[in-house]
């Protein structure tokens, strides 16, 4: 029977380091690689605040760490991974589900104690991290996707409270978040009589739209109820269903900018990066 022969494993980084990241404090243990001895470790626990992102580094750099690992946790790597890579620390952000450990044994000391190893011997597949430019591009063309759903809900939430009420203004007018159609809405939302409504309209859709706003206030305010019409009520998020202006860069990232900020052109996004 063969005798097997045990398996080595070449070091890549002499001092490499795991960095277990949470929202308020970073567990990090740096591996040093020692010549026909067993590796030594040092563990400690740093704020995730900036100040605590500064001492991480210098401590770092007093072990001569070149490069480090962590695990991609939500957002949190973001600050960690600029920190490191302002340093001049090789930061590696990897899946989670790549580099998990045995079921059981799962601490911040000791995940970042298995994430020190793999960086030392090169176990891990880093993820691919865009540059501060492309992230923050991401982020606003995420952010834009976001709150237009929104607006698809919310408008869609609006058509059924008025069909529920039996006013039927969809069917008149082609759009509901039109100029009319905000004035019909704005109306309702403030009680207003029938005559006040049509009055407020345009000339040219007066007359079709005086069949169905002819029960507007009554109908609504009747059948649907005051705890109803609060969703006419103009409020940052339910004027980002009617907002149609356009977006500048750098944008307000607020619900709220949607009064006055609308979607996004491709050539906005693209064009106030340079290409």
């Amino acid at each position: 029977m063969p005798i097997m022969q045990p398996d080595s494993l070449n070091v890549i980084h002499a001092r490499a380091a795991g960095l277990d990241v949470h929202k308020m404090q970073i567990t990090a243990t740096v591996r040093v690689a020692r010549a026909g001895e067993d590796a030594e470790t040092f563990t400690e626990v740093f704020s995730a605040l900036p100040s605590g992102l500064v001492a991480l580094c210098r401590w770092l750099d007093g072990h001569r760490v070149s490069a480090a690992v962590m695990e991609a946790t939500g957002v949190y790597w973001e600050t960690v991974f600029d920190a490191l890579d302002s340093a001049g620390v090789e930061a590696l952000v990897v899946h989670a589900q790549h580099v998990k450990q045995i079921k059981g044994r799962k601490t911040d000391v000791a995940d970042s104690v298995w994430l020190a190893r793999i960086c030392q011997f090169g176990l891990c597949r880093a993820s691919f991290v865009p540059d501060m430019q492309f992230r923050d591009l991401r982020k606003l063309s995420r952010q834009r996707r976001k709150v237009v759903q929104l607006r698809s809900v919310l408008r869609t939430r609006v058509h059924q409270i008025l069909d529920s009420a039996g006013v039927r203004v969809g069917g008149v007018l082609s759009d509901l978040f039109g100029v009319n159609g905000q004035r019909i809405l704005k109306g309702l939302a403030e009680g207003r009589s029938r005559e006040d409504i049509l009055a407020s309209l345009s000339h040219h859709v007066n007359s079709r739209a005086e069949l169905s706003c002819a029960a507007l206030p009554s109908a609504v305010c009747k059948t649907a109820g005051p705890m109803r019409l609060t969703v006419f009520q103009p409020s940052p998020i339910r004027t980002c269903a009617g907002s149609r202006r356009s977006w500048a860069w750098p944008a307000r990232m607020t619900l709220s900018s949607c009064a006055s900020e609308s979607r996004p052109s491709e050539t906005t996004l693209t064009g106030s990066f340079g290409r």
